[in-house]
């Protein structure tokens, strides 16, 4: 479980938002990112999660078992009306489904139009996938049963 966001002091506040600008309706961080893109923000001698800090300045603590979704697909976004709380399960099924969307097409290329998607774990297939990934599966325990 992550720690909760402290209180930040007004000149906290002040040098939060002056590490961002409006970019489209998103306003994105400015200021240092970590290797996955989210923005990271120093203050009460932590480094905390910008995205986590807007979302808390905004709407107050984040629930036990939640994480920040950024609805417009953007890490470095820090509009508060961009993040949602939700269950990590929530937030990756979300990004699968937002990548197939925008792709048009499962993590292997072939085209995902409609009832040609399936969720599988962390991503969508679609069903060529999905019939490529049980034949293995039932030709690796065919060959363990020997």
């Amino acid at each position: 479980m992550k720690q909760p966001i402290p209180t930040l002091t007004e000149s906290q506040i002040t040098r939060f938002w002056s590490q961002s600008t409006p970019e489209g309706d998103c306003r994105m961080w400015t200021g240092p990112r970590d290797h996955g893109g989210y923005g990271k923000f120093s203050a009460a001698q932590r480094t905390l999660s910008a995205h986590r800090v807007a979302f808390t300045m905004r709407f107050g603590p984040i629930p036990d078992g939640l994480v920040i979704d950024h609805l417009c697909r953007r890490r470095a976004c820090v509009n508060a009306d961009h993040l949602e709380a939700v269950t990590q399960r929530e937030n990756v099924r979300r990004g699968s489904l937002a990548t197939v969307v925008a792709s048009g097409a499962c993590s292997r290329g072939h085209l995902v139009t409609g009832e040609n998607a399936k969720p599988h774990k962390t991503t969508v297939v679609c069903r060529e996938c999905a019939l490529r990934v049980s034949r293995e599966w039932r030709a690796r325990r065919k060959l363990d049963v020997c």
